[in-house]
């Protein structure tokens, strides 16, 4: 225990008790993991649930998005392992946002995300629950799923994941992939961006 201890930075807090304790854990897993992991608090998240979200839906949000950010991450055959969350204001609305520098999301995960629980992680404890049980977070706050694919050499992530509390409930991916996505998206409900 000792040793997890050397390696924890300090972290800032939301000054939300539930939070912080829910961050603190997923901290050390990522300790666990061998996995950076960083916070990056740019906004009150007190006023985010005042206003926007209850206490216990951000909780799930941010507890099972970092869980599913390093079941990617452990996937990956990169060397360098790194979680960033964040809490910040864009555009004028609040969002909580998950980078990892793990494998990308298949384009049928993709597809069905929030229509079905649907993971390709299930031997290593993904159950797609988590997504599913998302979009009905999203759907109960009118707020939308943007998923964005990185590039290396830009930053050390491969992927960021955030959810946006815009009011215009919408499943945006800003992808290379688009042509792919969209041929597979029958029921058009993905607004694609391509990179």
């Amino acid at each position: 225990m000792k040793d997890v201890l050397q390696h924890k930075k300090e972290l800032p807090k939301t000054n939300v008790a539930g939070i912080d304790i829910i961050i603190g854990y997923l901290q050390n897993q990522c300790i666990k993991n061998n996995i950076d992991f960083d916070l990056k608090v740019n906004c009150s998240v007190n006023c985010m649930i005042q206003n926007h979200i209850s206490e216990n839906d951000l909780e799930t949000l941010v507890s099972d998005h970092v869980k599913d950010a390093i079941i990617a991450v452990n996937n990956s055959t990169r060397d360098y392992k790194c979680i960033c969350a964040t809490f910040n204001i864009i555009d004028d609305c609040y969002e909580f946002s998950v980078y990892d520098s793990g494998i990308e999301f298949e384009i049928d995960t993709l597809v069905k995300l929030g229509l079905e629980p649907v993971t390709t992680h299930a031997d290593t404890g993904g159950s797609g629950l988590g997504f599913f049980t998302t979009f009905q977070t999203l759907d109960k706050y009118n707020a939308s799923l943007i998923i964005e694919e990185l590039e290396f050499h830009h930053s050390n992530f491969s992927k960021k994941v955030s959810f946006r509390f815009d009011t215009q409930k919408e499943y945006v991916i800003r992808t290379r992939r688009s042509e792919d996505i969209q041929n597979a998206d029958v029921e058009s409900r993905i607004i694609l961006h391509a990179l």
